[in-house]
């Protein structure tokens, strides 16, 4: 590396411990270097987002370097390790353990480092025998190091407590480890209380380093004694007010108790709180179910597999697609965003694909579709159990070459995008829905929860709306406890778009404080039809017609939704979890006809 600071600044940054410097220049470095230093420049640049624990970003960095023909062997090394730390991070041991089996064919001399790695994996896969692994380990005179980073992984993950301390437990880790495996400990021992070897370790940070992640960490525990002593003072506000500042959106995971420790005490003292809860993805929360789609598209969003994202209304279908481009390789080409609904049946071809001048009357100029217009990125189909069949076979035929014709041409053009499609809808049961375009849509299907199975967000989903309105509005409004507890007894049909419209209404009828009598929360619809009304089957009858039967029961449950709700479409639609365009057939059939081939249509 000494031989390339000198020609590089992101290097030179690098070398001082400023990865964010260097992650500044590096992409201008890598266009302008040399052909034989571009593995270098790789290789410091993954290796700087691994330091700030962006790691989906350097795994998609690690896997470009490892692709490359002639890499140095202390490169590929290095990469090899780092990437199956990764792994470990993101809970993919079965990666993590591919690593190891590649390491240890190409660098079998490094028996201390294969060793601990082979230990954390068997202990994470649920292997008891990793715990003999790591002690052996620690055992070798030349693993210190490599134990102290490995194991520092256990500290990440709340379950892996007694690893850690059992790891550290020995020495408070004034040792020479690198700074940041020492600042894992350093939490690890504040975090079980252990303050003299806390103390220690961060005496030992401020001769190591002054980078801004150790710097957090001085402000962090200041507050945090000057807290638990009982300071209450506006003195204690302000320092957690530029801590937040400080932490910004994201940190890495073993400092993610600071934004919850800044926002208990802005909370409890300030008027106009900034709540920081994860957001990573644009996605607010930090339930499993959450956890498992950020994971989810970390793992799928840099491939170019085709998505299809399941999910009732409200719950952010297009919000996760939009996260998918984001994380892509695509992410600098275009989203376009089509709801196939309002495609209508007509014009729904031309649409999509564009169309020439005179292809029909109206068309007076050649206009490109959406197709065109997303080449280079990213499709977004939403409700595409909408989109017309013969528009169906179209898109088919375009996913299997990526050929399309222009409506009214018969010159052959071809696009180069990425689909991802979603829907409220089973299209294995739809009938109407052709199934080879379910399965090429369906490369990767993701399942988004409903609100109710991410209760533990809907506090900070909540907090994030009237911190949004704030934000927007100039002011500060915050929402008492009581009010929170209330949303909680709400079933929420209408998923995170229904819980953001009641903390809007309450956020405008409120003065300084939401309180419950500001939430106007919506009863949930109760059908309680008996045998005695006019639609029930008639169960004295010796046949009986199943679809003319299920025909009438539906027509006659849309329509008393729709009553019910004032006869709002939309809402109607949200609630029996069905598209708009079905309601309008269901509700503009005259009720004599609802029992006769509507059955099919639904």
């Amino acid at each position: 590396m000494a031989g390339l600071t000198a020609h590089y600044a992101s290097l030179r940054a690098y070398k001082n411990g400023d990865f964010s410097g260097c992650l500044l220049s590096i992409d201008e470095d890598l266009r302008r270097s040399q052909a034989e230093d571009r593995q270098a420049l790789l290789f410091f640049k993954a290796n700087a987002l691994y330091h700030l624990a962006r790691h989906a970003e350097a795994i998609q960095v690690y896997r470009t370097l490892l692709g490359l023909e002639g890499l140095a062997t202390p490169y590929r090394l290095n990469a090899l390790l780092n990437y199956g730390l990764i792994s470990l991070l993101l809970d993919d041991p079965e990666l993590s353990g591919h690593c190891l089996a590649q390491y240890r064919l190409e660098a079998d001399h490094e028996a201390a480092i294969a060793r601990a790695w082979q230990g954390v994996v068997r202990v994470m896969t649920g292997d008891p025998g990793g715990w003999q692994d790591l002690q052996a380990a620690r055992s070798m005179a030349e693993c210190e190091l490599a134990v102290s980073q490995i194991a520092g992984l256990c500290c990440l993950k709340a379950n892996r407590a007694s690893m850690a301390a059992e790891l550290y437990g020995d020495d408070p880790g004034v040792s020479d480890c690198r700074s940041e495996y020492l600042l894992i400990a350093l939490f690890y021992h504040f975090q079980a209380s252990h303050l003299e070897r806390a103390q220690a370790c961060l005496d030992r940070l401020g001769e190591l380093s002054s980078s801004p992640e150790i710097t957090l960490a001085r402000n962090y525990f200041a507050l945090q004694m000057a807290w638990n002593r009982g300071d209450r003072g506006p003195e204690i506000l302000h320092q957690a007010r530029e801590l937040q500042d400080l932490v910004g959106d994201s940190c890495p995971e073993y400092m993610q108790q600071i934004p919850a420790f800044c926002n208990t005490i802005v909370m409890a003292l300030g008027t106009a709180p900034t709540m920081l809860v994860s957001r990573r993805h644009g996605i607010v929360g930090d339930s499993l179910p959450i956890f498992s789609l950020r994971r989810s598209i970390d793992k799928y969003a840099p491939t170019e597999l085709n998505v299809l994202v399941l999910g009732e209304s409200g719950t952010g279908k297009e919000l996760v697609a939009r996260a998918l481009h984001a994380a892509s390789n695509r992410a600098s080409g275009p989203f376009v965003a089509v709801n196939c609904f309002h495609l209508g049946s007509n014009l729904a071809e031309a649409k999509l694909f564009g169309y020439r001048k005179g292809a029909f009357s109206g068309a007076t100029a050649d206009t490109p579709g959406f197709v065109q217009k997303a080449n280079g990125g990213t499709l977004f189909l939403d409700e595409i159990g909408e989109l017309p069949p013969e528009t169906q076979a179209n898109l088919f035929r375009f996913l299997d070459n990526g050929i399309f014709y222009p409506l009214g041409s018969a010159n052959e053009e071809r696009a180069s995008i990425r689909v991802i499609a979603a829907t409220n809808q089973d299209l294995r049961d739809n009938t109407d829905f052709r199934q080879e375009l379910y399965h090429r849509l369906s490369g990767v299907v993701l399942r988004l929860p409903r609100l109710v199975e991410r209760e533990d967000d809907l506090r900070s989903l909540s907090q994030y709306r009237v911190t949004e309105l704030n934000s927007l509005h100039g002011k500060s409004k915050v929402i008492c406890e009581a009010a929170i507890l209330e949303l909680y007894k709400h079933a929420f049909p209408g998923n995170v778009r229904e819980l953001f419209n009641v903390i809007t209404r309450a956020w405008y009828n409120a003065g300084h404080e939401i309180r419950p009598e500001h939430l106007e929360l919506l009863e949930p619809v109760t059908l309680r039809h008996t045998a005695s009304d006019e639609w029930a089957p008639d169960l004295e009858r010796e046949q009986l017609d199943f679809d003319e039967l299920t025909a009438r029961y539906a027509s006659r449950l849309v329509r008393d939704v729709h009553d019910r709700l004032g006869g709002k479409v939309k809402d109607t639609a949200r609630r029996l979890n069905m598209s708009e365009r079905s309601v309008y057939r269901w509700i503009s059939k005259p009720e004599d006809d609802s029992a006769t081939g509507d059955a099919a249509s639904r």
